[in-house]
């Protein structure tokens, strides 16, 4: 099927043990979700980069829902994650 899919550049996301996933446009709204994984078995926090017009940040379960807000430092958001843990971080404009 041929289509055309206009996202954001991706989030850079800084860390030792957690990489960037996927990234997509959210089920509802107008939104961004990041899924970050952590692949090394160690807890850690991963910095993810906010891009511009995006301004509620917020840890959601897989399937979108039940958010909770997460604070943003200047453009950058925190992301705790345990070991093997998949995290799904939605970015509202």
């Amino acid at each position: 099927m041929a289509g055309r899919v206009d996202l954001p550049s991706a989030p850079r996301v800084t860390s030792d043990n957690v990489r960037l996933a996927a990234l997509k446009h959210s089920e509802r709204g107008d939104a961004l979700i990041v899924r970050l994984a952590e692949y090394r078995g160690q807890a850690g926090t991963a910095v993810v980069s906010v891009p511009d017009g995006f301004r509620r940040v917020e840890r959601v379960n897989l399937l979108e829902r039940n958010g909770t807000r997460l604070p943003t430092e200047g453009r950058t958001v925190r992301v705790k994650l345990r070991p093997w843990e998949i995290a799904t971080v939605r970015m509202e404009r």
